[in-house]
């Protein structure tokens, strides 16, 4: 018994400390020196390089893990298909991801439109129902034309994740019925881009979460199964992200390496964070884990274009330091000051962030 529980801490350790590290490389993702050139290349300078191999490359891999953990828990504890558990998921799902996915959008829409009518973000008049309806309108919630994603545009994690609970029926049959053959026949799909490319559909999110639900309905080991698998996972890994990166500018090389270093790279993480959990070497903070959440959804379009803006007044030149230097202190500092505000929220106004967080 004492075997199983430790397997278990470990697993549920091991997850949380996931959500804590992704959502550092999703700011990572976002954040960006605003340098003089529009096209990013290795042969531009050492800022472009460091940009490249961490947000374009690294950190590609963490929303799909997002979306790997969140499949393997929606079943981890289902072995039979059951309506009313089913049932019981989604009316908690409308608290803890339909409300948040609509407030911080609100939230976002709301800062961005004062932003731009203090003149911190654009120029000229600004008209905030002009602006709204250029957006899309209401559908801005959905896809305001910035790639398929909603305002606050790391969102369309949520709104894909709130598309593929709904089809939770459908993916557990299918895998009781075909077991690993879905998953392969998603992977073929997702690397040869035959998909059907519509906002909340996306080729990356189905693979990973039924590859979750796939671990979940068969009750694989989740720090086992990857542990495991960690070194040869990056001994492919890391050819592929040399690879991706030297062709960064080939849209085609760089477009099927990184969805083979997306898989592998995955693999890698979740092992290499579960050995080094299991060996006591990393051991995150609980407040850090507890306000992943809440860096994931504040970042983008509130904290870290304050910082940016900032510091391209501060540093103006755009020289590799003055840019590398803006990226990675805009990233740490977004981090930090998420990290201090959820603190002093649990202290002070509990019900509030419980409310902003989708928690009781």
């Amino acid at each position: 018994m004492s075997y199983y529980l430790k397997m278990n801490n470990l697993r549920n350790q091991s997850i949380e400390d996931l959500r804590f590290i992704c959502a550092c490389m999703v700011v990572l993702i976002h954040a960006i020196a605003l340098p003089s050139h529009t096209t990013l290349s290795l042969e531009n300078g050492i800022y472009d390089t460091i940009y490249i191999i961490i947000s374009e490359g690294i950190c590609v891999v963490a929303v799909p893990i997002f979306f790997l953990i969140s499949g393997y828990c929606f079943f981890k504890t289902m072995g039979n298909w059951r309506w009313d558990v089913w049932m019981h998921k989604m009316k908690r799902r409308l608290r803890t991801l339909l409300l948040p996915y609509v407030v911080w959008n609100l939230i976002s829409m709301l800062f961005t439109s004062c932003l731009m009518y203090m003149g911190y973000m654009g120029g000229g008049d600004f008209n905030a129902l002009d602006w709204f309806n250029e957006k899309g309108g209401i559908l801005a919630f959905w896809d305001c034309g910035n790639g398929g994603r909603p305002i606050n545009y790391p969102l369309w994690f949520i709104r894909d994740l709130i598309v593929l609970d709904l089809f939770t029926p459908l993916i557990f049959w299918l895998i009781k019925h075909t077991q690993f053959i879905s998953v392969l026949a998603l992977f073929l799909l997702y690397i040869s881009r035959v998909w059907i490319d519509k906002p909340g559909l996306c080729a990356e999110a189905f693979l990973f979460f039924i590859l979750g639900c796939y671990l979940g309905i068969n009750k694989y080991d989740f720090t086992g199964f990857f542990k495991k698998k960690w070194p040869y996972s990056g001994i492919v890994a890391l050819p592929l992200l040399i690879t991706m990166c030297f062709f960064y500018d080939n849209e085609l090389i760089y477009g099927y390496t990184r969805r083979c270093f997306t898989l592998s790279g995955v693999f890698f993480i979740i092992g290499f964070v579960a050995y080094l959990r299991s060996l006591r070497v990393l051991i995150i903070n609980q407040l850090l884990v507890d306000s992943s959440f809440l860096i994931y959804v504040a970042h983008a379009t509130i904290v870290l274009p304050l910082f940016e803006w900032t510091l391209y007044r501060i540093l103006p030149a755009n020289t590799d330091f003055a840019m590398v230097a803006k990226y990675l202190v805009a990233s740490i500092a977004t981090i930090l000051v998420i990290i201090l505000c959820y603190s002093l929220m649990a202290k002070y106004s509990p019900k509030l962030l419980a409310f902003l967080v989708g928690k009781k």
